[in-house]
């Protein structure tokens, strides 16, 4: 009849068959707001390790709800740009705030990916 492993000799083979496996990428995302020549400019950067696409808009005020209420024509995809600058027909001022914001796959509409600005003041 074959004997049964003893507790210890289990807990040891079980240990080194289930050994776990893990992953991880850092990768940074940046938008500042700021005035170049008397207009609202947004610079952003990136770099995450693949495609993924990327936008940069200008709101009124905080980022609404949507984040596709920019201010009329002051949004522009930066897909496959790791940084750059986006001089908005905006004049600077007060109440403006950006973001940089990707897509969400399910559906592919822009979203807010956590990197806005607050409101200028």
């Amino acid at each position: 009849m074959k004997e049964l492993p003893t507790f210890d000799e289990l807990t040891s083979t079980e240990l080194s068959a289930t050994a776990p496996v893990s992953a991880n990428k850092t990768f940074d995302l940046s938008v500042q707001l700021h005035e170049y020549q008397g207009r609202a400019a947004i610079n952003w950067s990136q770099n995450y390790p693949g495609m993924v696409r990327l936008a940069v808009a200008l709101y009124s005020g905080t980022p609404p709800t949507n984040p596709t209420d920019w201010i009329s024509g002051q949004a522009i995809e930066v897909t496959n740009r790791p940084a750059g600058m986006f001089l908005t027909n905006q004049p600077w001022g007060t109440g403006y705030s950006a973001a940089l914001l990707g897509v969400n796959a399910s559906n592919h509409a822009w979203v807010y990916i956590g990197v806005t600005t607050s409101a200028t003041s």
